[in-house]
């Protein structure tokens, strides 16, 4: 009988170790990963910039403003600029060929998160300026 009970002793020393081998699994570590862009929006579009009624001569004094707000998520950096800081506006009016020549300037340029920037446009000198409706158009960017 002892013949039986060796084989049966080896067969179970054979299996606890298979045991003992599926308590200590192998591991391995992974990393979890987001990338989370920067987004920024002019959250209030400037509004129209109108210099009113002008009688006569354009000095080049002439100034008028608008706003604009930029909201971005989290601390994304941001710059606002201009297409072109200069601008010419045409008569519109019947029969109308002459232009005023405007500039354009913003109080700050650049910011973190959100912000509040004004826009000043300040007309050119014109000494005899035609008579009628004059209309340029601008544009204003928010890199980031």
């Amino acid at each position: 009988m002892r013949k039986y009970i060796v084989p049966v002793a080896a067969v179970a020393a054979i299996a606890l170790s298979s045991v003992a081998n599926a308590a200590s699994p192998a591991t391995a570590d992974f990393d979890v990963k987001v990338t989370i862009d920067g987004v920024c929006t002019i959250s209030t579009p400037p509004g129209d910039i109108d210099f009113g009624t002008i009688t006569g001569v354009v000095l080049g004094t002439e100034t008028s403003t608008t706003s604009l707000s930029v909201t971005c998520n989290g601390l994304t950096p941001y710059s606002v600029s201009f297409t072109s800081a200069t601008g010419s506006m045409s008569n519109t009016s019947p029969g109308g060929s002459d232009s005023i020549g405007y500039s354009l300037a913003l109080d700050t340029n650049s910011g973190t998160s959100s912000g509040s920037h004004t826009i000043t446009a300040t007309l050119d000198a014109h000494a005899s300026p035609e008579e009628g409706d004059y209309l340029g158009t601008s544009t204003v960017e928010v890199a980031y």
